[in-house]
Order: C-alpha cells, then sequence, then structure tokens
C-alpha cells in the first residue's frame, strides 16, 4: 500500500541556509523527495527548514536508510534522520508555495 512519510533530515552544525543544504534539497527531490505538503483544496505549503515528504510503498526503515544516503553524500559529519509514517496530517503556520 502506497503512503506518505514524513522525513526530518538534520545536518548538525550546519545553518539551514547554507549549499549544503541546497545541495541536500536537490539530492532529496532528485529522489522523489518533496519539501511541500498539499492541502484538500489544492494549495501547497512549504514544510519546515530539513523536513520533507516521500510517497511509497516501502517499510519505514528503506524509507530511513534511502533519507540516510542521500544525506551521507552530502555531508561526513554527524546526521541524524527522523522517519514517521503518515496517518493524518495537520498543520498552521506554513507559507505558501
Amino acid at each position: 500500500m502506497t503512503t506518505f512519510f514524513a522525513i526530518r533530515v538534520e545536518l548538525h552544525g550546519i545553518d539551514h541556509e547554507a549549499d549544503t543544504y541546497r545541495n541536500l534539497h536537490a539530492r532529496m527531490e532528485a529522489r522523489g523527495f518533496t519539501r511541500k505538503i498539499e492541502a484538500d483544496d489544492g494549495r501547497m505549503w512549504k514544510l519546515p527548514p530539513a523536513e520533507y515528504r516521500y510517497k511509497s510503498d516501502f517499510p519505514t526503515e528503506v524509507v530511513r536508510d534511502l533519507a540516510f544516503n542521500i544525506a551521507r553524500q552530502e555531508i561526513s559529519t554527524k546526521l541524524s534522520v527522523y522517519v514517521v509514517k503518515e496517518v493524518d496530517a495537520a498543520w498552521r503556520g506554513l507559507d505558501l508555495v
């Protein structure tokens, strides 16, 4: 069954505006991760820095490892990856795309 996942990739010690994060975003998006979320009304919203969504039928652990390996290509120091399988989503305060 195809599922949406919420993913956070934290590059420790790197500013969210740094080129390292911009490069990470490009790599993640090239592999199907997105930094947007669509509301029921079709409007698109920007996720917070270092957050992604991914649609897949992979197990959670595979999505985690995929995100980690993409990030590892960008940085060799400490990084953290957190993945949650979405059941429902609600947000407030995000910016429109």
